[in-house]
């Protein structure tokens, strides 16, 4: 960082006062995932100090750190987070509103469902679920133990038979991952070739 710009009309301390009094007043506003108060009472420190050197010293000093702070947190939230802005804006195929031009369904544009999928990640490292509240037979790839034994057996032949170049693909299926229709038409035709097999 450079060097700490302070007020001439404040001394240190009235303004690292005042810097505290803005943390901890916006801070406790700001809390979400697994940043706590602290996290961003130190966030908000370190803001405020770079803040100094654009202060006119003709205001107050806390009206200004207030909003630039507040400004601060939402860009560390957003940046965080969860990005609100889609890709769809700067698409030659966006006409406005939510429509898309190029495609009917959202999920099939690249650019929308990498967008999508990267703030899903955000949120789920931000706000994890507790295990305690995940039910292990009702999870489609935590409840092998309650298929029959038929059902068992094929699952066995299906992972044993798999080429190779395949396996990653079916066990991101298997897991809940998408995949692109191609290759989960790919998988389906594999798949009924190797229980067509088995009858």
């Amino acid at each position: 960082m450079d060097q700490i710009q302070f007020p001439s009309n404040m001394t240190e301390e009235e303004v690292l006062d005042t810097i505290d009094y803005v943390v901890n007043t916006l801070s406790r506003k700001f809390v979400f995932g697994y940043f706590d108060i602290d996290d961003l009472k130190q966030e908000g420190r370190i803001e405020a100090l770079k803040a100094l050197k654009n202060y006119d010293e003709s205001c107050p000093l806390a009206p200004f750190l207030f909003t630039h702070l507040r400004l601060r947190y939402l860009n560390f939230i957003r940046k965080e987070y969860f990005r609100h802005e889609t890709p769809c804006k700067s698409c030659i195929f966006y006409p406005g509103g939510d429509g898309c031009n190029a495609f009917e369904d959202r999920d099939e544009c690249e650019k929308w469902t990498g967008w999508k999928r990267r703030n899903e990640a955000k949120k789920n490292l931000a706000s994890p679920i507790n295990i305690d509240s995940v039910c292990m037979d009702s999870e489609d790839n935590m409840s092998i133990s309650t298929l029959s034994p038929e059902n068992k057996e094929l699952l066995e032949i299906i992972d044993q038979e798999i080429p190779s170049d395949l396996r990653a693909d079916y066990i991101r299926l298997k897991n809940g991952c998408k995949l692109s229709a191609k290759k989960i038409d790919n998988l389906k035709q594999v798949l009924k070739d190797i229980l067509d097999e088995q009858n």
